[in-house]
């Protein structure tokens, strides 16, 4: 699973919303898409819309819903009573850990090929073109991101105290740091020297954050 359907996927059991999840290639993510009415989430360089995991179809409201963070929205207006996931801030902090994150995502490219079947792969390369199946750094290379990755994540506020980034319970925030740094752990695993090194960092309160927000889901 990748870290945005992930994100679906803590906001959903955090607020104990009962749910089915569905694994979809590539090439069927815009006609399933379509299929439940879940709108598209950007543009085609062709100017034909583009089609994204996560989607969600809610058969109670008879509602779909399309990005993990709208999800999110969606999910705090729709069942007032679940505890709400999305602050002032959820936005802004979800694009600040991607750039922040993103030198990480080239380096693990050619791990999460490892786990994915040949349908799969040729999927993404029609989806994305031949790049995407064909990045790899060099060790020079890698160990600059990781660098930078590190430094990087090591400048995030945390509020002093508190277990989660904004204070003692968990919010949406906390799903996107925990979905990026946690693909470290599912990619290298939980006893890699990537994995035991990450979870250092920030004195250790990204391996805690990983481990509270996974034990949940």
């Amino acid at each position: 699973m990748g870290y945005r359907p992930i994100l679906a996927n803590y906001t959903l059991r955090h607020k104990d919303i009962s749910y089915t999840r569905a694994s979809i290639s590539f090439e069927s993510v815009e006609p399933t898409a379509k299929s439940v009415g879940a709108p598209h989430t950007s543009t085609n360089a062709d100017g034909t819309p583009k089609y994204t995991v996560p989607f969600i179809y809610d058969s109670t409201h008879q509602v779909a819903v399309s990005d993990s963070f709208l999800i999110a929205e969606y999910l705090d207006k729709a069942y007032p009573e679940t505890p709400k996931v999305i602050t002032t801030g959820s936005r802004a902090f979800a694009d600040l850990v991607f750039d922040k994150f993103k030198p990480l995502l080239y380096v693990m490219a050619p791990k999460f090929r490892e786990y994915m079947t040949p349908e799969l792969i040729e999927g993404q390369r029609k989806a994305y073109g031949d790049a995407a199946v064909s990045i790899k750094l060099n060790r020079e290379e890698e160990d600059a991101a990781w660098e930078q990755v590190h430094t990087n994540l090591e400048r995030i506020k945390w509020e002093e105290g508190h277990h989660y980034v904004t204070g003692d319970k968990p919010v949406f925030e906390d799903f996107v740091l925990a979905a990026y740094v946690g693909c470290v752990q599912d990619v290298y695993g939980a006893e890699s020297e990537e994995w035991r090194e990450v979870s250092k960092w920030l004195d250790g309160q990204l391996g805690q954050l990983v481990e509270k927000i996974c034990g949940q889901a």
